[in-house]
């Protein structure tokens, strides 16, 4: 056991901390709750205190533990992990297997001067990361670049090698940093929107008793003033303007939990080409330090929700095994950006995803075919209200949103090959071009009806490798002169 190294032992304090963060104090408030509403059934607070103290000790008494059975080694060949307190099991993981290495820093862990080194070998049926040790933070580092190192002489190709030789080389590009104008902007324009109105929605159910506890008086004049709306004695207008205010209110709020948590996220956000690696960093309250291999990228995702379709702003997101596989985390290259600035960025960190060549759009004579199939099941509902309810007419407002989906899926579906890229547009509320390297395309299929054979149009999907066990990327309605080309790519 001489050989084995433990994590910091502070790091038992954060696990402490995040257990009561996470499940005492949720307990504790509904409990507090119960006791203001003198339950009756409710224990009294000498033995609500005995039984928590007991499970803190006891929850303490199990980390202490783990921390002291949990231990590492880093041989010239292996990372061994030993864990477990009462079923103990070991593993040894291939550094050349390394898929990712990175650092991140919870707020808990920064006041302690610790941080946790994930690595990942993207073995999709564990979905998370498969090794976590928790150091100080200088030893993250100095751990990383030891298994850096010992894999220099791994005789299978892997990124860590590129990445010894880039950080002697010291060969840097160009560094981009998001701007807050451009937090706030991938705020505004995130799909965490609508998120934060059920989010205001859920939060006051939750503590609504509480809420009336400690802010009676205050809960009672809210209800008072929106009880005092009669809305059946209002005019169109009047009912009009009221209703708009409140969906101004809730969409303020909306917004601004929306821009915090963007914010909160990706704070201090920078992108770097080092070699042939490119560096990630973000993170205000949890800070995250990726190094991504060129290799290991797969496809490069540029996405588009309806809202900055209009916009023209655009985030960029990579496909690379073990980056991105975290509960909350996204495979981000760059949160926001507009047309000109995107083109720079690949241009500058990924010049083996630009894709030079002409995107073909579907044929026109398939404008028909994108509504009728949009529209199928969104027009039969609207018939059925429509006979059943008296105001089922209103539901033709769904009908209008999906045929306006309809047209924009025409729109956005394109495909082209240009060297040695494959690059496809689909989707419509959420546009997103594929740029793919024809290399790593796993498998091609095609599927026509009777309906597409006479039209000469076909579907178009390609396999690729993801972080689960495969991603399948599809354009629909292509013409059918483009078959032979994109058949024969594998």
């Amino acid at each position: 056991m001489e050989n084995y190294r433990r994590n910091n032992f502070l790091s038992v304090i954060d696990s402490i901390l995040s257990s009561i963060i996470k499940v005492f104090v949720p307990w504790l408030i509904i409990i507090l709750g119960r006791y203001k509403n003198r339950e009756s059934d409710f224990l009294s607070p000498g033995a609500m205190l005995a039984i928590f103290g007991t499970i803190i000790v006891a929850v303490i008494i199990y980390f202490v533990a783990k921390w002291f059975k949990n231990v590492y080694f880093i041989s010239e060949r292996f990372l061994v992990i030993r864990e477990g307190v009462f079923v103990v099991k070991s593993r040894e993981i291939p550094l050349s297997k390394i898929q990712t290495i990175n650092i991140s820093q919870n707020i808990k862990q920064r006041v302690l001067h610790i941080a946790s080194l994930k690595v990942d070998t993207g073995n999709s049926s564990i979905g998370i990361s498969e090794v976590s040790i928790t150091v100080g933070k200088a030893e993250a580092e100095l751990l990383r670049e030891q298994i850096l190192r010992l894999t220099q002489n791994s005789t299978e190709a892997n990124f860590v090698t590129e990445y010894v030789a880039d950080s002697i080389t010291k060969e840097k590009q160009k560094i981009y940093t998001v701007s807050n104008i451009e937090l706030i902007k991938t705020g505004i324009t995130s799909n965490a929107v609508f998120a934060g109105i059920a989010f205001i929605g859920s939060i006051y159910t939750f503590f609504d008793d509480i809420l009336s506890t400690f802010l009676d008086e205050n809960i009672r004049k809210l209800e008072n003033l929106f009880g005092g709306i009669e809305f059946n004695t209002m005019s169109v207008s009047t009912l009009t303007l009221t209703i708009s205010a409140i969906i101004l209110i809730f969409l303020m709020f909306s917004f601004t939990f929306s821009v915090l948590g963007t914010f909160i996220k990706y704070y201090g956000f920078s992108a770097e080409r080092a070699g042939k690696n490119i560096i990630i960093n973000y993170g205000l309250l949890e800070k995250k330090n990726y190094i991504l291999p060129i290799s290991k990228i797969k496809a490069v995702y540029i996405k588009q929700n309806l809202l900055r379709q209009f916009c023209g702003l655009k985030a960029i997101y990579v496909e690379s095994i073990g980056y991105g596989n975290e509960k909350g985390e996204e495979a981000i290259l760059y949160p926001i950006t507009g047309q000109i600035k995107q083109i720079d960025i690949m241009k500058n960190l990924l010049p083996e995803f630009v894709f030079e060549g002409k995107l073909i759009k579907v044929p026109k004579r398939t404008l028909g075919r994108f509504i009728i199939s949009s529209l199928a099941v969104p027009f039969l509902l609207f018939a059925i209200l429509s006979i059943l309810f008296e105001y089922g007419y209103l539901s033709m407002i769904i009908v209008l949103v999906f045929l306006f989906r309809g047209i924009l899926e025409y729109k956005n579906s394109a495909a082209g090959i240009a060297m040695n890229l494959l690059c496809m547009s689909s989707k419509a509320f959420e546009k997103t071009t594929s740029i793919i390297k024809v290399r790593d395309i796993q498998s091609t299929s095609e599927r026509t009806n009777i309906f597409q054979r006479k039209r000469k149009i076909f579907n178009f999907e390609v396999s690729i490798q993801s972080n689960t066990f495969g991603k399948t990327i599809k354009v629909k309605n292509l013409d059918e002169a483009l078959k032979e080309e994109f058949m024969g790519l594998v």
